[in-house]
C-alpha cells in the first residue's frame, strides 16, 4: 500500500469538529486542487470510510487518516464503479487491472493488504471489463457492470463464497447495470434501459437458476418509470432510488405493499432530486436536489419517516454539531446502516473549494439519542421502531453494541418524553 501525501493526513486530523463529549463529530477533508475526491461508502460502525480520487481507492480511519490502496478508481481510463465496504470495515470493493489488463471488479483487503481480481462476464469494452457498484453487509456479495460481448453492459452478480458469477436477466437483450444490492445479498437493484436507451428503475431476484428482472411500476398507474434502483433495505424489501414523477425527478421508496411512492419535490421544488442511500429498514433515506453541475453545487437531506427532508446541516445540529455556516454537505453519497454516520461530499463557499466529510451522529442528540424518528419527543413512535428492529443493527442499537434488544429499550425507557 502506498501512503497517504503528508498534506492529507495532516488536513484530515487537523479539520476534525467536534463541540464536546456529549456530541457527534464532523470531520472535512479538504479537496487537493483540481482533483475530484469522493468519499463513497461506510462501515457498520462508521469508524472505516472508502472513497476514491480521480486515479485509485482509499480508504480513511480516524486513527491513520487517509491510506491510498492503488486499482484503478471511477473515471480513470473509462473505467465505472463506486467503492463500497463491507459491514465490518475488513474490505473494499472497487476495480483493479487484471491479468488480461483490463479493469476487474475487484476486492482490497483493509486488514491484509493486497488486491483480488473477480471473474468476469467473458467480454469488455475499453478499460472496463467489470466494475464494482455494491456489496452486500458480509463482503460475500459483489455487483455491477460487466459484459459478456464487446461493449454489450448487462448488470453482474459475483458471489465470492462460491466463486461464480452470474448476469442479471435483461429486458429484450438491452443494456443494464446491478446499481446496489440489499445487506443480505439477495436483492439486486439498478436500471434497465429501453429502446430509446432511457432507465427503468428495477431489482432482481433469484428464480430457479436465473436472476429474474422486476421493473418498478409508477405511483398511481402513472406513465412509464424512469429513473434508478440506488440501494436496499437490509433485507430487500423497501427499495429506494430517484425518478420522474408528474414531470420532475425525485427520490422515491418502494415496498411490495405500497408500491412506488415519491418522496416529494425538496424545499426548492423546481430542482430535481436524488437519493443515494438509505438505513437497514429504509426509514430514512439520504438525498440531494440541485440544478445541475458541478455535482456538489446542490444541498443534501436526511428524509425521516414521519418528518420528510431534513436538511444535513440541521441533522448536524440536532446532534450537537456545528457545521460552519461557509460549509454546505451537499453530497451525501452513503451512510451506516444505523444511519448515525453520513460521508460524503461538499463545498466551502468561503474558500471556493470542494470538501469530503464525515458526520458522526453517534455521540449525539444529548438526552435525546433514543429520538429515533427525530421530532423532539421519545414515545410510542420511537418504541415502535426500536420494537420493528429487535435483534438486528437497526434503529435503535442505542449503546452500539451492533444489536437492538433489552439493554437499548432500557435507555429508550430512561430518556421518555420531551427532548431537552
Amino acid at each position: 500500500m502506498k501512503d497517504a501525501p503528508t498534506s492529507y493526513l495532516v488536513l484530515a486530523a487537523a479539520a476534525a469538529l467536534a463541540t464536546g463529549t456529549d456530541a457527534g463529530s464532523l470531520t472535512l477533508i479538504p479537496v487537493p486542487g483540481g482533483q475530484s475526491v469522493y468519499l463513497t461508502d461506510v462501515s457498520d460502525d462508521g469508524r472505516v470510510v472508502v472513497g476514491n480520487t480521480g486515479t485509485e481507492y482509499f480508504f480513511w480511519t480516524s486513527e491513520f487518516g487517509v491510506v491510498f490502496v492503488g486499482g484503478i478508481a471511477p473515471g480513470s481510463q473509462g473505467a465505472g464503479g463506486t467503492g463500497r465496504v463491507s459491514a465490518d470495515g475488513t474490505l473494499l470493493a472497487g476495480g483493479n487491472i487484471g491479468p488480461a489488463g483490463k479493469a476487474d471488479a475487484s476486492i482490497f483487503s483493509i486488514v491484509g493488504g493486497g488486491w483480488t481480481n473477480g471473474p468476469n462476464l467473458g467480454s469488455f469494452c475499453d478499460i472496463s471489463s467489470t466494475s464494482a457498484w455494491g456489496m452486500s453487509a458480509d463482503g460475500n456479495v459483489v455487483v455491477g457492470l460487466g459484459y459478456p460481448s464487446l461493449c454489450t453492459a448487462r448488470g453482474f452478480r459475483w458471489d465470492r463464497s462460491t466463486g461464480t458469477i452470474a448476469a442479471m436477466q435483461s429486458w429484450f437483450g438491452w443494456s443494464c447495470r446491478a446499481s446496489n444490492v440489499s445487506g443480505d445479498g439477495n436483492t439486486v437493484v439498478g436500471w434497465q434501459a429501453d429502446n430509446t436507451g432511457q432507465w427503468r428503475p428495477c431489482f432482481w431476484r433469484q428464480s430457479g437458476t436465473s436472476w429474474v428482472q422486476t421493473r418498478l411500476p409508477a405511483p398511481g398507474g402513472a406513465a412509464t418509470l424512469y429513473g434508478e434502483s440506488v440501494a436496499a433495505s437490509q433485507d430487500g424489501q423497501s427499495i429506494v432510488g430517484y425518478a420522474t414523477i408528474n414531470g420532475l425527478r425525485q427520490p422515491f421508496r418502494w415496498t411490495q405493499a405500497t408500491g412506488t411512492v415519491g418522496l416529494g419535490l425538496g424545499p426548492d421544488p423546481v430542482l430535481p432530486g436524488s437519493a443515494t442511500d438509505c438505513n437497514s429498514d429504509a426509514s430514512r433515506v439520504l438525498c440531494y436536489f440541485r440544478a445541475g453541475p458541478p455535482p456538489t453545487s446542490g444541498e443534501g437531506y436526511l428524509w425521516i419517516a414521519g418528518r420528510g427532508y431534513v436538511p444535513l446541516e440541521t441533522v448536524a445540529a440536532e446532534a450537537g454539531v456545528t457545521v460552519p455556516p461557509e460549509v454546505h454537505l451537499s453530497l451525501p453519497l452513503s451512510m451506516s446502516s444505523d444511519a448515525k454516520t453520513i460521508v460524503g461530499t461538499g463545498r466551502n463557499t468561503a474558500l471556493g473549494i470542494d470538501v469530503t466529510f464525515v458526520l458522526d451522529l453517534r455521540a449525539g442528540g444529548g438526552g435525546c439519542a433514543a429520538d429515533l424518528d427525530g421530532d423532539g419527543f421519545v414515545g410510542g413512535a420511537d418504541l415502535g421502531l426500536l420494537l420493528g428492529a429487535w435483534l438486528t443493527p437497526g434503529p435503535g442499537d442505542l449503546n452500539n453494541d451492533g444489536v437492538v434488544d433489552g439493554a437499548d429499550l432500557g435507555l429508550l425507557l430512561g430518556q421518555w418524553g420531551p427532548c431537552p
